[in-house]
C-alpha cells in the first residue's frame, strides 16, 4: 500500500493575527479538500491525500501517517 505512492497530507493552521485583518479565509471543505475563500474572487479549492483542521489533536493526525512512520523508522525509503 505505501510502496510507489507519494501521499500528501495538509494540516491548517489558526490564522495569525495579521491574516485575520484580511478577509481571505482557508476552510477545510471536508477530509481531503482545502478552499480559500476571498471576497470578490473565486474560491480556490486544492485536494490532498488527507486535510486536518487546526483544532484537530496530534492523536488523529498521528493515526493517519502511522503507516508511512513506521515504515520511516523501519528503514524503508518510502515518498
Amino acid at each position: 500500500d505505501l510502496k510507489g505512492k507519494v501521499r500528501v497530507y495538509c494540516r491548517v493552521r489558526p490564522q495569525l493575527p495579521q491574516e485575520k485583518k484580511s478577509d481571505a479565509q482557508c476552510v477545510a471543505a471536508d477530509d481531503s479538500v482545502v478552499r480559500v475563500e476571498e471576497p470578490k474572487k473565486p474560491a480556490i479549492s486544492y485536494e490532498f491525500d488527507a486535510c486536518f483542521v487546526a483544532d484537530q489533536p496530534q492523536q488523529v493526525i498521528f493515526e493517519e501517517i502511522q503507516g508511512v512512520i513506521t515504515s520511516v523508522l523501519d528503514g524503508y525509503n518510502v515518498c
